[in-house]
């Protein structure tokens, strides 16, 4: 138990909140009828399995990074808590159990699930070449929606590609305000990153235009899918969200990165579901 505690920690399980919301919202604006509860539980699994094999890739990649960059020294890999032979056994098991997870769901899924994996695994190489990293980064957590679609209907809405679209914005813009904590590290180590290129206060002024094109993104879906006032409102509040990051972090002050980070992108995520799930149960009032 221990060691699966570890195995968590280092993938950083709890971040599965920020695309799984937003992956069950693809679900339910794209059904068209309900599928079985195997295929359900498969498409879960498959969201598990990829993101669990993306991070344990990274781990290994970055590792005589993290063993060097002070925020990271901590991390199981680099103090021994896990083996490397653990880890990639792990990598094996997570990537197998997608593949395998993504031809139970459907044939599609199973030849789309190697070129999938080969995007994910491609992030943990962006930093060492392109300051474009986030925006990558966004990309690959952007499709989880467009798997959803994929693996329900055999195709892409206009409704998943807009929230691949809103998905890789947000990503974008939190993922810049997250790397402030390795500006000095990542020029030291020559590794890109908008902060360390643009300097924090330019980079903070991308990541204001990425929330907004986030925001533009959920308000088109809402319009393009007759989606009620409750909607609108909950958008009012993710905008409210992304506002207090930037209020709390300053180009000179990284003292509320990490509440900024998880805590409030959490709750947008949480919270984008909620309001969605209002629409489709409570009586629409039009805006």
């Amino acid at each position: 138990m221990k060691k699966v505690s570890d195995l968590l920690r280092m993938i950083k399980f709890s971040h599965t909140i920020f695309a799984f919301p937003f992956a069950i919202t693809s679900f339910i604006m794209n059904l068209q009828e309900m599928p079985g509860w195997d295929k359900i539980l498969f498409m879960g699994l498959a969201l598990v399995f990829a993101r669990s094999a993306a991070m344990t890739f990274n781990r290994l990649i970055d590792y005589k990074y993290d063993k060097e960059n002070p925020r990271t020294r901590t991390r199981e890999l680099v103090t021994g808590r896990l083996s490397q032979k653990t880890v990639i056994l792990f990598l094996l098991v997570s990537s197998l159990g997608f593949i395998g997870v993504s031809y139970a769901i459907n044939f599609l899924c199973f030849v789309l699930s190697f070129f999938l994996l080969i995007l994910l695994f491609a992030y943990s190489y962006w930093k060492r070449f392109s300051s474009l990293s986030h925006l990558y980064l966004g990309f690959v957590i952007g499709l989880a929606p467009i798997a959803v679609d994929v693996a329900l209907n055999g195709s892409v809405s206009i409704l998943s590609g807009l929230l691949f679209a809103a998905i890789t914005f947000w990503i974008f813009g939190f993922d810049i305000i997250y790397s402030l904590l390795d500006i000095d590290f990542d020029r030291q180590a020559n590794l890109h990153s908008l902060p360390s290129r643009l300097g924090p206060k330019n980079a903070l002024i991308l990541s204001r235009i990425a929330y907004g094109l986030m925001i533009l993104s959920l308000l088109t879906l809402g319009y393009l899918e007759h989606l009620g006032f409750i909607y609108y409102i909950g958008v009012l509040g993710v905008s409210i969200l992304l506002t207090i990051q930037h209020i709390w972090v300053k180009h000179n002050d990284y003292s509320r990165v990490t509440p900024a980070f998880f805590t409030l992108n959490s709750l947008i995520s949480i919270l984008y579901l909620g309001i969605v799930l209002l629409d489709r149960f409570l009586p629409k009032q039009p805006l």
